[in-house]
């Protein structure tokens, strides 16, 4: 990946626009700060608000937060942006206590020796891969592992969430 120089300001709460102020408030009790992606995305209060209220609605799924940020992680890495990848790979370990060999595996596309995070990671890979389309033995391991169609669903989400953050993280010149 080659380093850009940023395309967009990082913003804060003294430099974003009126309408992304109290999100980028909202950005700051959730995470202890405001990420520079954050910032970035504080340029369009639209972009920020549907990240917020993507990230909040995941709290409504059944899904932990270590299977929450293993979707994310596997996103991130489909999707090119090594920032995010970063961020999720170390958060995994150091705020979730993801085992280090764990998370090294989903990074080098091992298998974690967790049958219900493998499931999880290669459904999502799959759903990446072919935009929707999976396999009927992926579904088949996904719910063997003791998910159901409608955390099949609920992924997408996840997945939509993602999107926004990693492709603007490469747009923005950060990922």
């Amino acid at each position: 990946m080659t380093s850009q120089p940023a395309r967009y300001s990082v913003l804060n709460l003294e430099t974003a626009p009126s309408a992304s102020a109290p999100l980028l408030e909202r950005i700051n009790s959730i995470f202890g700060g405001i990420l520079p992606l954050k910032g970035v995305m504080a340029n369009s209060p639209v972009t920020l608000k549907s990240y917020l209220d993507i990230l909040g609605n995941m709290n409504d799924t059944d899904f932990t937060k270590i299977e929450q940020q293993s979707i994310y992680l596997v996103a991130s890495m489909y999707n090119g942006c090594g920032y995010c990848t970063d961020a999720h790979s170390r958060g995994l370990k150091k705020i979730f206590k993801m085992p280090e060999d764990q998370v090294d595996a989903i990074l080098s596309g091992r298998p974690t020796g967790d049958e219900k995070i493998d499931a999880l990671v290669n459904v999502t890979q799959e759903i990446l891969e072919t935009r929707g389309a999976i396999s009927d033995e992926a579904r088949h391991r996904f719910l063997q592992a003791g998910y159901t169609d409608n955390q099949l669903i609920d992924l997408l989400s996840a997945l939509a969430m993602k999107l926004i953050t990693n492709y603007l993280g490469r747009l923005s010149g950060l990922g």
